[in-house]
């Protein structure tokens, strides 16, 4: 019922079916994930949802190896589905450049797949809001993506390419309309 749940129109229903399946996930995970692939790929009516929301939490919530059997067992239909929910590369705290193994699994076993590349860009500034230094905010994007364009996964470096040029971008557009509309 939670993962049916999360696809609901409610956004109430919706955030509270994430918080209760991201907390079963840590007891239960392979029920989730078996749940939560019924839902996305067998559900007609509702597996449509895992191609417009995002469920990063629930998913990195997931012990990687219960994603990455569900992957291997359901191929590039589940790794369609998937991609826009996985947790995203990030630097540590200690500056190292890290790509969650859910995650490069995904874009390494299905790099030929186009379709999962473009639903895990899709998936991660979607829903993204901003507020403040709106410029400052992309610049930073763009400095943390510049940490992974020697990745050894091609697809995180082509990912690392776009997230640079597009934040770069995103920034200068910030920068006049903040001159254009005198915004201090």
């Amino acid at each position: 019922m939670a993962a049916v749940a999360l696809t609901s129109r409610e956004l109430f229903h919706e955030e509270y079916a994430e918080k209760l399946l991201t907390e079963l996930a840590r007891d239960h995970p392979d029920v989730v994930m078996e749940q939560l692939g019924a839902v996305m790929l067998e559900d007609s009516e509702r597996g449509w949802h895992f191609q417009v929301g995002v469920h990063r939490a629930l998913i990195g919530a997931l012990p990687a190896d219960t994603a990455i059997v569900w992957l291997r067992g359901h191929g590039v239909a589940a790794a369609r589905r998937l991609a826009r929910h996985v947790p995203l590369p990030y630097v540590d705290s200690e500056g190292n450049p890290t790509v969650p193994a859910v995650t490069e699994f995904l874009l390494t076993e299905f790099e030929d797949d186009d379709e999962v590349f473009r639903e895990f860009c899709m998936g991660v500034h979607s829903f993204q809001m901003y507020s403040g230094d709106i410029a400052a905010q992309h610049d930073a994007e763009a400095a943390m993506a510049e940490r992974f364009l020697n990745h050894p996964v091609r697809r995180i470096r082509e990912w690392a390419q776009a997230e640079v040029r597009q934040s770069r971008w995103e920034a200068q557009q910030a920068r006049e309309r903040e001159e254009e509309y005198r915004i201090d």
